[in-house]
């Protein structure tokens, strides 16, 4: 999406969704000048995973590459160190599940350099990001 809100869907009542968009930080969902041209919105099911994979649906309502040569792109595995803090087994804040540090994110950087991953997700964190600091902007 580009200058246009991001949606997701929201049951309603037994199997009904409803799209909603996300608004911005400012609160509005979409601000734009007329006229203008709203993107494609899909929804894709399958009966397995490989059935949205083999979908052409996506590829053809895009518009052309607007990038030029991506020949360059190289698709490839890599490990984030965070995924243990996002099932709660390690956290960010300081306390004895704390693990946002520079020793942590060595042995994950080893981890995948020694099972061929070629590269490493790596988010910053600084003093004082304890608690909820996603919610206080």
């Amino acid at each position: 999406l580009v200058d246009y809100a991001g949606m997701w869907l929201r049951r309603t009542e037994g199997q009904r969704l409803r799209a909603q968009l996300s608004p911005s930080a400012e609160g509005w969902k979409v601000r734009r000048t007329l006229p203008f041209a709203t993107p494609w919105r899909t929804l894709q099911i399958a009966d397995r995973a490989g059935g949205l994979v083999e979908s052409d649906l996506i590829l053809n309502l895009n518009e052309p590459n607007a990038l030029g040569d991506v020949s360059w792109v190289k698709p490839a595995k890599y490990l984030g160190v965070w995924w243990s803090m996002h099932l709660d087994s390690e956290s960010w804040a300081t306390g004895p599940k704390h693990a946002a540090t520079t020793a942590k994110t060595r042995k994950v950087i080893d981890f995948a350099a020694a099972h061929g991953f070629r590269g490493v997700l790596v988010e910053g964190w600084n003093p004082g990001w304890d608690g909820n600091w996603v919610g206080n902007g």
